[in-house]
């Protein structure tokens, strides 16, 4: 008699037992944090912008590890002196440093000389860019750039 009950007490204490964990568990399962990820957009540069001769300018872009399916997208229209045309590039930071100094260097965008207009869409992963606008090439005319960049990608969010 004194076994039956020694035994019939240990099982609903293992019921109580799983019951309490089970609770335990859901509980736990509803304050877990989840992770979603939700579009965002920086702007970069909007505007227009005077562009003296043989001068640039920059926009420095950092794109961080949480940011996801980054990219720069935009425009640039340009005014000015006998061709209207301006350089532009997205680089890194080192190449831009290269191509600032006149040399050649890898851009994931470059209007491949100069333009009065073009368009860009460029993916990026984790780093440090530069955005840049060159009216190197004139010795004379400053030139007036209409432009529009936006950093857009996806940023993490809990719920």
């Amino acid at each position: 008699n004194g076994k039956k009950r020694f035994w019939v007490a240990g099982g609903v204490a293992l019921i109580l037992l799983a019951f309490v964990l089970m609770i335990g568990k859901q509980g736990h399962q509803a304050t877990a944090r989840r992770i979603r990820y939700i579009p965002a957009t920086r702007n970069i540069a909007s505007g227009s912008v005077l562009v003296k001769p043989r001068d640039g300018v920059q926009y420095r872009v950092e794109i961080t590890p949480d940011m996801r399916d980054a990219q720069i997208i935009g425009s640039f229209t340009a005014y000015g002196g006998s061709t209207n045309g301006v350089s532009a590039v997205i680089m890194d930071r080192s190449e831009y440093d290269s191509w600032i100094g006149g040399h050649r260097a890898h851009a994931y965008y470059s209007s491949e000389g100069q333009k009065s207009t073009d368009r860009f869409a460029v993916r990026l992963s984790p780093g440090v860019y530069f955005f840049g606008i060159s009216n190197r090439l004139s010795k004379t005319a400053s030139k007036l750039v209409y432009l529009n960049a936006d950093l857009i990608y996806y940023r993490p969010e809990t719920y």
